[in-house]
């Protein structure tokens, strides 16, 4: 027997902006298959800073996508680009939640779903969840993803203290809490002892089943430059790319690298005018290049094509790891990790990977020494990639199906009580 989830999550196409907004999407595309029919709560295009009309085409046909108003208070509220901080609490987009919980409350009671689902990293839409779970009682299933608040982060003493407040009534009023890797659930188990750790569930990102096809063939000439690619956004501190800067800068100057060498694309970094003034006062601007964001398929493509991929991850992010290493192994192209090495991220693409070209992101000699090795296996023909078993290990259909067995477990449970 089929049942319905109402499934919380600002960030959905058109959205563009986010890659979150693909984990939901394979979650939506792969629950049916288990007898779980997903119905979509979301926000109206009007919200979204940037929308990729191209994206809807990825929604199921027979999905149903509620989307309620909203504003964003950066953009719609502020006078002169400013706005009062608790305007914006607990993000840009609270007048969304009031909006999700009445179009939430009023689909219910027609519809009555078995289980909400709620996603972050939009802290209103895990607002609007435990509102409509204190209303309803329906079991409600948070897919956390990240911490909501760890080590050094949110770095705003207000913020932490509002995302605290809203953890707090998170694990009073959530069924499940879901997180994407083991740092963030050993984070929560430590933090809440006396919550039993089985509430607690890691579903970790993963492959697209589609893109799980043999990648082009790529045979750079010896006379074209390396090209390397990093898609998508580099947040600081946790993607800072100023090390890997001053490790091109170096090599650039002890003559080993030139732009007939080398070219290094930092694609949609989310920070693009401060990263293109580094690279111009460093004068590696005819080597890395800053570019503007492009389609996801297109950028997909783009990835597919590279010669070496890069991956940024820091020490203040060693509790998570990027969507965005599953799609570089999706793209079955060499993967270089600029990492911490005591991090989740560091154990997945080093230890069980077994990647060879990771460095510290903060040191640029380790830098300098770990491109030295990519470009000389490149040149001898001898660069390492991932196993293709590895991508059908990392398939998000088996992530739908764990979510699946969560959805089961917490309504079997309810109905038991």
């Amino acid at each position: 027997m089929t049942r319905t989830a109402l499934m919380l999550a600002f960030y959905f196409p058109p959205f563009a902006q986010s890659s979150g907004s693909i984990r939901t999407l394979s979650f939506v595309r792969h629950l049916p298959d288990h007898q779980w029919q997903p119905v979509v709560l979301t926000a109206r295009e009007h919200a979204y800073p940037e929308i990729d009309q191209g994206s809807l085409t990825a929604i199921p046909s027979q999905t149903t996508v509620i989307r309620s108003r909203g504003l964003d208070v950066a953009r719609h509220l502020a006078l002169a680009g400013c706005y009062p901080k608790w305007l914006a609490t607990p993000d840009r987009w609270n007048t969304w939640a009031l909006g999700a919980f009445v179009a939430g409350l009023n689909w219910i009671r027609r519809h009555e779903p078995t289980v909400l689902w709620a996603t972050f990293p939009i802290a209103s839409a895990l607002v609007a969840a435990m509102a409509l779970h204190k209303v309803t009682k329906i079991p409600l299933v948070v897919d956390l993803r990240d911490p909501l608040v760890y080590e050094g982060w949110p770095e705003d003493p207000w913020m932490r203290t509002i995302y605290g407040s809203i953890e707090k009534r998170m694990l009073a009023t959530a069924s499940a809490i879901v997180v994407t890797t083991p740092g963030a659930r050993r984070l929560y188990i430590e933090r809440y002892p006396h919550v039993p750790p089985s509430r607690f569930t890691i579903i970790a990102n993963g492959v697209e089943d589609a893109m799980n096809v043999a990648p082009p063939r790529i045979e750079t000439a010896h006379d074209q430059p390396i090209n390397l690619l990093h898609s998508g956004l580099m947040e600081l501190p946790d993607r800072d790319p100023t090390s890997f800067f001053k490790a091109i800068a170096r090599m650039q100057d002890q003559g080993e690298l030139a732009e007939k060498t080398l070219r290094v694309i930092l694609r949609a970094t989310g920070h693009d005018d401060q990263y293109r003034r580094q690279v111009a006062a460093l004068k590696i601007d005819r080597i890395v290049s800053i570019e503007q964001r492009i389609a996801h398929a297109e950028a997909i493509e783009e990835m597919r094509r590279a010669d070496g991929l890069l991956l940024f991850q820091g020490a203040q992010c060693n509790r998570q790891i990027p969507a965005k290493a599953y799609e570089y192994l999706a793209c079955r192209r060499p993967i270089i990790g600029l990492l911490d090495a005591a991090g989740d991220t560091y154990q997945l693409v080093a230890d069980q990977w077994q990647v060879p070209y990771v460095a510290d992101m903060s040191s640029p000699s380790a830098i300098v020494d770990i491109l030295r090795k990519f470009i000389s296996a490149f040149h001898s023909r001898d660069l390492f990639v991932p196993a293709a078993a590895l991508v059908q290990r990392h398939a998000r259909s088996w992530g739908a199906g764990e979510l699946a067995a969560l959805f089961n477990q917490v309504t079997d449970v309810t109905q038991d009580a």
